[in-house]
This record gives structure tokens, C-alpha cells and sequence, in this order.
């Protein structure tokens, strides 16, 4: 990432979010609409940065050792489901610390 620093907090989290998701892509298409609407839940959902960036990593690691590691990720709904279980791992953690 380009250690962003945007006035706008909200633009600094969606920026983080393209940048890390095409950097571990290693593709320099960016982001769709599709994928923009779902940070945007991401977001509105109050989910912090390093969580989301904790689950696009974990499923782009698990994507490059599995079996499909030669098709390109196009999508970041393809890391939805990891992004929800970093989610689940937070919430548990902070119902610990309570």
C-alpha cells in the first residue's frame, strides 16, 4: 500500500482496499462496481480496514495454494467469505475482551 493519507477517511478506506486487493492480485485491473458496492457494505457495516485486508489476504493465500491457484481472482467476491470470517473473529474477540 501507499501508506494513504487522505483527509476523508471513508475515500483512505476504499483506496486501501483497491490498492491491497490489486497488489496481492498481481493484476493491474482494478476495481468493478460490484466489488465498490461491497466495500461500501464493508464500510457502512463499520467493519475496521485491517479486519477486511485480514480476510482478502487470507483468501488470496488460500487461492494460491489450492487447486485453481493458475485462474486469476477477478472479483473481491471471491474473498467475501474469508472477509466474513475475519469479521466473525473480531466480533468474537471483542465479546472476549468484554
Amino acid at each position: 500500500m501507499s501508506g494513504v493519507t487522505s483527509a476523508d477517511p471513508e475515500a483512505a478506506y476504499y483506496q486501501a482496499v483497491e490498492e491491497y486487493f490489486v497488489s496481492r492480485r498481481g493484476d493491474p485491473l482494478f476495481l468493478s462496481n460490484a466489488d465498490w458496492h461491497r466495500v461500501r457494505k464493508w464500510r457502512e457495516a463499520g467493519l475496521p480496514l485491517r479486519v477486511v485486508l485480514r480476510g482478502i489476504r487470507d483468501a488470496l493465500d488460500a487461492h494460491a495454494h489450492g487447486w485453481s491457484r493458475d485462474r486469476p481472482v477477478k472479483s473481491l467476491a471471491y474473498c467475501a467469505h474469508e472477509v466474513e470470517a475475519a469479521r466473525e473473529r473480531w466480533e468474537r474477540a471483542l465479546a472476549l475482551g468484554r
